[in-house]
């Protein structure tokens, strides 16, 4: 059997840019999930608004909106509390550039983003935050 450490091997190992340098920062990988983007979103009704799991339902609705307009990795139940709400990760490089909607000065955050997504697909008013755990 060939030596494995011989200059094919070296030499491709060598060639790796490391991972903090592309891409969407220091925790992206090329070798693994992408970089992950958690944020909390709140909805009203979102759990009691005809049953959640019926495909008629506001969750229903948001769920389809973030899987037509992100790479969805997690949506959560929605949790029924002082405002009801789920959690969600996307793919942190798979959020839609919107930044011309609505006549913005500035680019909009990815959490402004997400908002815009629920709230055309629920007809709803979201409020969209970063999620940390």
């Amino acid at each position: 059997m060939p030596s494995l450490i011989d200059d094919t091997l070296a030499a491709n190992y060598r060639k790796m840019t490391p991972t903090q340098s592309v891409n969407t920062g220091e925790f992206y990988s090329n070798f693994g999930t992408r970089q992950l983007a958690w944020f909390k979103v709140e909805l009203a009704n979102i759990r009691n608004s005809n049953n959640y799991l019926e495909a008629d339902s506001l969750f229903s609705a948001a769920v389809r909106g973030l899987q037509i307009a992100t790479e969805v990795y997690f949506i959560s139940q929605p949790t029924s509390a002082a405002t009801d709400y789920f959690v969600v990760a996307v793919t942190a490089d798979t959020t839609p550039d919107n930044s011309n909607d609505g006549g913005d000065t500035s680019s909009p955050t990815q959490a402004e983003l997400i908002k815009r997504i629920v709230d055309r697909a629920t007809e709803g008013n979201s409020t969209v935050t970063d999620y940390t755990f």
